[in-house]
């Protein structure tokens, strides 16, 4: 203490040192109110809790790990659609490696490299009064496999976010298989009704026993993440809930679906005849061969029916000789490549009355039991395709008028497609009008190329209830493209040559087969009941 200064002040001291002591005692306090409610006075167990995963789930319905967020969960009737909501693949041979974030998943056994995939799906609870039907776990395709990969139970816990091969949990019991021959762009569906018997969390191990590698699209990737579809029904209601539709997707099964009734004949493709090529002599073959077996078919067509401008001479030189020999069957529909013609007049001219009135260029007709549209889909000259246009107001019409159980409609332009064009939302009013309606089927062109989708709504969510399957025919003859970016829903895709589409319409149903040219080596078929 200098000279001057003021001696402390004893009672400050004290405050401070009360001040203390009461802090320590709080603390304290603390400490032991939590030991108690913690259990440390009980005499029961201390229960520590596992996130180790079981078939049942082991979280809440809903609930999340720490850190991730729930993914959006689909609801149509009679299915939920779930997006995984954590990826990731782990690699021995880069063990501390993070791969969380990539856009695909690496599946492979070639030692040093094994590549071993993870996938987590949080199940919430399904609506009051119904019970779990069917159970698939829809992957996306992104590079082909001919193993037969093997799908495990994971013995722990993991997370996207921190997960390598050196802190991996181990691979537990086996569940389910994914059938060798997957290729690439198509969708692998596996079978997990057994599995996921109700809400909580459920975490896979995808596996591969042989050196051959496999890749599946994640949820980083953005358009086709990992899905687990769930479909359910009232067990009172006397009926289950319709199948995943599957085509010929490599990993499905045909639903048995028994169909009654004669069918009719609709065959037929888009982007035809052009004077440079001899395609449209292909196609036009495998048109014969059909109405040689069936002589009541009728040819459909979806547009761009000559190139490259769709004149008079065009079609009477070019066209005329090959589907041309089918016009007394066809029914048309006008591309964007007729309208190089002013007014689509060697379309109009050549077809007459088959393909309605010029000026509208849509019209319908009857199939079997089946109502058949054909609409036109260059807008700007057909008076427009969105709402309160004549032609949706005629489409309205039409639709409400009819008392067809199966509707199918065509035109040219794809509201959806993986093509060199891509997707067209100048017809989603259109697609809407008959989705509300019920429709079955569109058929479209434009991308030259064939792609088969799973019914969708007109904003393209899967809808195996009451959604529309679309088909892109545009193998006519005028030679195919590349496929761009994969669509949402996309099942099949062909572009290695030329072929066209045959429906067989059933009173309550159809079938579909492509059939390809010549060395082609590809098929597409299945069947499906109408809503």
């Amino acid at each position: 203490m200098t000279p001057g200064e003021p001696p402390p002040a004893p009672r400050d001291s004290k405050q401070t040192l009360i001040v203390i002591l009461a802090v320590v005692l709080v603390i304290l306090v603390g400490l032991i109110i939590g030991f108690v409610v913690s259990g440390g006075l009980s005499n029961d167990p201390v229960v520590t809790p596992t996130s180790t995963t079981v078939a049942s789930g082991t979280l809440p319905p809903g609930t999340a790990a720490p850190g991730t967020t729930l993914p959006t969960v689909t609801t149509v009737p009679g299915q939920l659609a779930i997006p995984a909501s954590e990826d990731t693949y782990v690699n021995t041979a880069q063990p501390e490696e993070i791969n969380g974030l990539e856009d695909v998943m690496e599946i492979e056994n070639d030692p040093p490299e094994n590549k071993q995939g993870l996938i987590r799906f949080e199940v919430p609870e399904i609506p009051d009064g119904e019970s779990i039907d069917l159970v698939t776990l829809r992957l996306f395709v992104v590079a082909d496999s001919d193993d037969t990969l093997s799908l495990h139970l994971v013995a722990g816990d993991w997370n996207q976010a921190e997960t390598t091969a050196a802190n991996a949990p181990p691979v537990g019991e086996q569940v389910a298989t994914i059938p060798p021959g997957v290729t690439e762009g198509s969708t692998a569906d596996i079978d997990l009704t057994t599995l996921v018997q109700g809400p909580g969390r459920y975490d896979l191990y995808i596996v591969s026993p042989g050196d051959d590698s496999a890749e599946f699209a994640t949820i980083e990737g953005g358009t086709n993440p990992p899905l687990l579809l769930v479909d359910y029904a009232n067990p009172n209601a006397g009926s289950s809930a319709p199948e995943t539709p599957t085509g010929s997707e490599p990993a499905g099964s045909q639903p048995a679906i028994q169909l009654a009734g004669e069918p009719v004949v609709l065959a037929g493709a888009g982007d035809i005849a052009d004077c440079d090529s001899d395609g449209d002599a292909v196609t036009a073959d495998l048109l014969q061969q059909l109405i040689t077996e069936s002589p009541e078919t009728v040819v459909f067509t979806t547009g761009d029916n000559v190139y490259s401008s769709g004149t008079s001479e065009e079609f009477g030189s070019c066209y005329s000789e090959t589907w041309g020999r089918f016009k007394d069957r066809t029914r048309p529909s006008p591309g964007n490549h007729d309208y190089n013609t002013a007014d689509a007049s060697g379309y109009f001219g050549y077809f007459g009355e088959a393909a309605g009135t010029q000026g509208e260029g849509y019209y319908s007709y009857e199939a079997g039991d089946w109502q058949v549209i054909a609409l036109n889909s260059n807008c700007d000259e057909a008076g427009g395709c969105d709402q309160g246009s004549p032609q949706e107001v005629w489409l309205r019409e039409e639709l409400s008028s009819s008392d067809a159980q199966c509707t199918l409609a065509y035109w040219h332009h794809p509201l959806f497609s993986s093509g060199d064009h891509g997707s067209d939302g100048s017809t989603q009013v259109l697609f809407q009008a008959l989705y509300d309606d019920g429709a079955e089927l569109v058929l479209n062109g434009h991308d030259h190329d064939f792609e088969r989708f799973a019914p969708q709504d007109p904003s393209g969510v899967h809808d195996p209830v009451t959604g529309i399957r679309q088909f892109v025919v545009g193998t006519g003859g005028t030679g195919t493209r590349s496929f761009d970016a994969i669509a949402a829903n996309s099942e099949a895709r062909f572009n290695d040559g030329l072929g066209i589409l045959e429906l067989n319409l059933y009173p309550d149903g159809y079938e579909w087969e492509f059939h390809a040219g010549e060395g082609a080596q590809f098929t597409d078929v299945g069947i499906e009941a109408c809503h």
